[in-house]
């Protein structure tokens, strides 16, 4: 797989950056067919999403703060989970990128996606600290507009 995967015993994130529908298709197949849990493919591809989906994830993870004007179109029809987050680079300061990360999940509302199934990633474009700690710093403006709300540590 191009861009690799990272998982839980509670789910699967397939990270799907650059790949096209057909790839993360089969990905997902052979994910789903090896383990039991549900899949998550993160792409900023409405086109990417959709056949990840057609394939068995149960949400899709766009990274890019809906970029792609279809990708809300194509979580609604599907009735998939959607995570959101914001792209690279992200607003400059926490509270701005709470803010806006908060205006993501309810444009995604908006549009249709059931608000029980919108996650929003914090983290999104946030490696190490200092920028990932004033970030989570945030959670609270996240949360307390009631989003859940995801975080991802990585380097």
């Amino acid at each position: 797989m191009a861009d690799g995967w990272t998982g839980t015993p509670d789910a699967l994130l397939l990270l799907a950056d650059g790949q096209r529908g057909a790839e993360v298709a089969a990905h997902v197949r052979a994910w789903r067919a090896a383990v039991a849990v549900p899949v998550v493919v993160r792409t900023a591809s409405a086109a990417a999403a959709e056949a990840a989906i057609d394939a068995g994830a149960v949400a899709a993870h766009d990274p890019s703060g809906l970029a792609d004007p279809a990708y809300l179109d194509t979580v609604v029809a599907s009735g998939a989970s959607l995570v959101v987050g914001c792209p690279v680079p992200p607003p400059v300061d926490a509270p701005a990128r709470a803010s806006h990360l908060v205006a993501l999940a309810e444009r995604a509302v908006a549009a249709g996606v059931a608000p029980g199934a919108v996650v929003v990633d914090v983290t999104r474009g946030a490696t190490m600290p200092p920028e990932g700690v004033a970030l989570l710093a945030e959670l609270p403006a996240v949360a307390g507009a009631g989003w859940p709300a995801m975080v991802v540590v990585g380097a």
